[in-house]
């Protein structure tokens, strides 16, 4: 089943989504020692994905089948990503 795919873009960590929604892709630009953090709902929420990436490199990360789910929203924490792009629907 197709649904519209939306996208938000971050450069500091802050909230992707409010509300329940699958992220499908994830678009990142990064420095020294990168990692970045989905956690559900907001900071103080659960982690659903820790993700670390090679330094100073600008590259996609598509998840699988229908995504991740996160059930009350979504928070990303940044460290040393200069921007990053969660597509989700």
């Amino acid at each position: 089943m197709a649904s519209d795919v939306k996208a938000t873009n971050l450069t500091a960590s802050g909230t992707v989504f409010a509300g329940r929604a699958r992220i499908k892709a994830i678009h990142y630009q990064c420095g020294s020692s990168p990692s970045l953090v989905l956690k559900n709902k907001d900071t103080n929420g659960a982690v659903h994905l820790t993700l670390a990436f090679a330094n100073n490199t600008d590259d996609n990360v598509y998840l699988p089948d229908e995504g991740m789910v996160f059930p009350d929203g979504c928070f990303a924490v940044l460290t040393n990503i200069t921007n990053v792009t969660v597509f989700y629907n």
